[in-house]
């Protein structure tokens, strides 16, 4: 998610803070962003490990190795 924010040097002047707050918004947008983007993807994994039948006992589909979550918890 890419987002710009633009301050018009040539309107009424913006407080610091107001651009502070603007700034804090952003990041926490981006933030659920990426969140619902990452539920979705793990519910696209989950769809296609079902289509698959289960994941075959030799091999592991990508994102449900050990590592991955190890890191998806912490």
């Amino acid at each position: 998610m890419i987002g710009v924010l633009w301050v018009d040097p040539q309107g009424a002047a913006w407080e610091q803070i107001d651009s502070l707050a603007i700034g804090c918004l952003s990041h926490l947008l981006g933030a659920c962003g990426s969140a619902a983007m990452r539920e979705q993807a793990v519910r696209r994994a989950d769809a296609l490990e079902e289509q698959l039948g289960g994941p075959a006992p030799e091999s592991e589909l990508i994102g449900r190795s050990e590592a991955a979550l190890r890191s998806w918890r912490s």
